[in-house]
């Protein structure tokens, strides 16, 4: 009686939708921008007070043939894009072509004979994870806008502005290089691919969730699938041009001295973002929202959104990324995830370096089958992580399981080196890829759901945005270790994975700490909205007297 109270006080036309008896079909109303985004006020008000956001979503199932089929269009056509987002994972496949690239056009245009090939490589490598560093950087931060523009303007327009700036960005590089210019590198590969990645990389999961919102865990974690899947395309497709004949690559500088490697290098990624074009063409044209969404005016805008029951009750009771980060479980999820990037991060960027330069494997064509392997073994531990996280609803045993076997992989992976002959060191070593990179990054598969279910369905883009920012400072971490502590020997080799051990270990112990029950938001909004409607009176009262 005291939230309808309220709404009646403070919100005339959300009172005239709540007082309408809920049916199966689909009701719209027209509602002004100002009493959508009403949040504190609206989405304490919905539903009745025994109602649980759980049997609310749960009503949420298409009603016709076309809109589950709509649904399925949506997934499927938008892992083609999942799968060029997911090619950032493919820069440590990159970075040594990069490297080299850079490293022959220094040497050929030095006039010295006394030019050092493996200082001059050693100081690319170092660079291109900076590069790496912008990438997250632009990409994480990226994502927060991504959010917030599928909900203003649709995944349409979003993922056209993506698509742009991707292929332009990746395709651009090539001019970069040969500019021989690390400058330009960092502006098209870091800085408009990286936010290319970002814009686009939240659409499929939010559209995904609104379509099938009982299953958010097995379908984040489909996405998180192919996401993880795309070395598995895109390794083998740039080894192919980069290096038919299988040349050996020099560890100590890389493919330098290749001049055939060299020269195809350019025209790698020009023909790779062609084929990122084409892919996310055809995604533009399937991702759709199901028909009870209605995209929402920005702040400010003039008119009228039609929003459905639907539409609010599966937004109900959502924290705005403001109000989520008041509460302490906020940074006990992102300290969590930011800990466990670290590994990410380090896999995305060194494994094959840590496979050339400690593992003494000079074979390119096995490294980059293994990684494309390992991608594979990735993109099934996504789904898998999903699956299990669906059967169980817990965060505690799926996050602490995750973290917990890659810990024991990550701490022994330096000691494989000494277990036998060379062929024996390597058929382990892609055993051990395999098993990290099953674990790596999986936390992705169901943390959508877990931050739909702490803070609400509406806003989880931009919530998941900043939990995505975490790569950010997990990535400087990396990039700072590889240039100022860590050096190219087997101790320090050694050293490094012992440290990302500690910060998946210490994960470990904090999922499985984590208690969910620490946030009501039905109690908080309600608090907010009584508070706003107090507020609100004693300046009335205020203006009353003058």
């Amino acid at each position: 009686f005291e939230c309808h109270l309220l709404v009646m006080a403070m919100s005339p036309m959300v009172q005239s939708i709540l007082s309408t008896p809920i049916t199966d079909s689909l009701i719209h109303r027209h509602v002004t921008h100002e009493h959508v985004e009403s949040h504190n006020i609206r989405v304490a008000m919905l539903g009745s007070p025994e109602s649980s956001l759980t049997s609310s979503l749960n009503e949420f199932v298409p009603e016709t043939k076309f809109e589950k089929f709509g649904g399925y269009i949506a997934l499927f056509g938008g892992f083609l894009t999942q799968l060029v987002f997911g090619s950032l994972f493919c820069f440590g496949n990159l970075s040594p072509y990069i490297a080299s690239y850079l490293t022959h056009n220094d040497y050929m245009a030095s006039e010295s004979t006394e030019f050092d090939l493996a200082t001059v490589y050693d100081r690319y490598i170092s660079q291109t994870n900076i590069v790496l560093f912008i990438i997250m950087t632009c990409s994480c931060t990226s994502i927060i806008f991504g959010g917030k523009l599928e909900l203003m303007f649709g995944p349409t327009r979003t993922y056209m502005l993506s698509t742009v700036m991707v292929t332009a960005g990746f395709g651009l590089t090539s001019l970069a290089l040969k500019a021989n210019s690390i400058p330009l590198i960092v502006v098209t590969y870091g800085l408009l691919f990286g936010c290319g990645v970002g814009i686009g990389y939240p659409v499929l999961a939010i559209v995904c969730m609104r379509w099938f919102p009982k299953q958010r865990g097995l379908v984040c974690g489909l996405i998180s699938t192919v996401f993880g899947a795309a070395p598995f395309v895109f390794d083998l497709i740039q080894a192919k041009l980069v290096n038919p004949n299988n040349l050996e690559i020099d560890p100590n500088y890389g493919y330098a001295l290749q001049k055939a490697v060299i020269d195809d290098i350019p025209f790698m990624f020009v023909y790779v973002a062609g084929i990122m074009f084409t892919m996310q063409c055809i995604s533009i044209l399937c991702v759709k929202s199901p028909s009870w969404f209605v995209i929402q005016p920005a702040d400010g805008a003039d008119g009228k959104a039609s929003v459905s029951k639907h539409q609010l009750k599966y937004e109900s009771y959502s924290l705005t990324l403001g109000q989520a980060m008041k509460f302490w479980v906020f940074w006990d999820l992102w300290i969590n995830n930011f800990l466990y990037c670290v590994v990410l991060m380090f896999m995305t960027s060194e494994w094959k370096v840590f496979g050339m330069n400690y593992m003494h494997i000079n074979n390119d064509s096995y490294l980059s089958l293994i990684g494309s392997i390992a991608s594979l073994f990735n993109a099934l531990g996504r789904f898998s992580w999903g699956i299990i996280y669906d059967k169980n609803k817990s965060f505690v045993i799926s996050m602490g399981a995750l973290c917990a076997i890659c810990t024991l992989f990550i701490a022994t992976l330096p000691f494989i080196k000494y277990v036998g002959d060379a062929s024996a060191v390597n058929a382990l070593f892609a055993v051990w890829l395999f098993a990290i990179w099953s674990c790596a990054g999986c936390e992705y598969a169901f943390l959508p759901s877990v931050l739909v279910e702490t803070f609400g369905a509406k806003y989880v883009g931009p919530i998941l945005g900043v939990f995505v920012g975490g790569e950010v400072p997990a990535t400087a971490v990396v990039v700072l270790l590889s240039h100022f502590v860590f050096k190219n020997n087997d101790r320090d080799w050694m050293m490094y994975c012992f440290t990302m051990a500690c910060c998946t270990l210490i994960s470990t112990v904090q999922s499985l700490l984590y208690r969910k029950d620490r946030l009501d938001r039905r109690k908080y909004l309600k608090a907010a909205a009584k508070a706003s409607y107090q507020s609100i009176s004693r300046a009335q009262q205020s203006q009353q007297k003058y």
